[in-house]
């Protein structure tokens, strides 16, 4: 990946460098492979500004610019800006591979022949481990891993009762928590 720095006001010490690049490697989960990335960074009175640019390899590009008394308060602040705008893309992207899924499986099957007899319930099993948390986990965990992942529901082992619970969301804010027996 091909870095690139400037500096106004102030120079580039290798330790805002290693700040920089460790911040860098951390966002790469989020954002993809990253192909280049911009920093500036400014001194202005008593404000520091970092400002980060970042070219990912598909085609997509994230900004953000933090401002703070630190300079590596700024770097950080821009760091969270754009984990948070790739987590939304993220998001988006997921959102739409699973409406597309439902909207193929409520499609109407046509039959062409009808007959008299009643028909057979037809039970499709699907196999999503996506959805289920193999470790035993905390609840407050399983909210997490629900949020970040977008997920619909998320299938858990509580750690503390050792039961089997279900959280899902009901609505903008609403979490529902089905604990099974143990």
């Amino acid at each position: 990946m091909k870095v690139e720095f400037s500096g106004k006001n102030l120079s580039i010490t290798d330790a805002l460098r290693e700040k920089v690049e460790k911040k860098l490697s951390k966002l790469e989960k989020f954002t993809g492979k990253m192909v280049s990335a911009r920093i500036t960074l400014e001194i202005e009175k008593h404000k520091s500004a970092a400002e980060l640019v970042i070219h990912c390899s598909h085609d997509k590009i994230y900004k953000a610019k933090g401002t703070s008394q630190d300079m590596y308060l700024a770097i950080n602040d821009a760091a969270n800006a754009i984990e948070q705008q790739a987590k939304k893309v993220k998001g988006k992207i997921l959102s739409n591979r699973t409406r597309r899924e439902r909207e193929k499986a409520i499609a109407p099957e046509v039959s062409e022949t009808k007959s008299n007899e009643p028909e057979e319930p037809i039970f499709r099993y699907e196999k999503k481990n996506d959805y289920f948390i193999e470790r035993p986990v905390r609840l407050e965990d399983a909210y997490l891993y629900l949020e970040e992942n977008n997920y619909p529901f998320v299938l858990f082992k509580e750690i503390d009762s050792g039961r089997m619970c279900v959280l899902y969301n009901n609505g903008k804010s609403n979490y529902i928590l089905v604990e099974g027996e143990k």
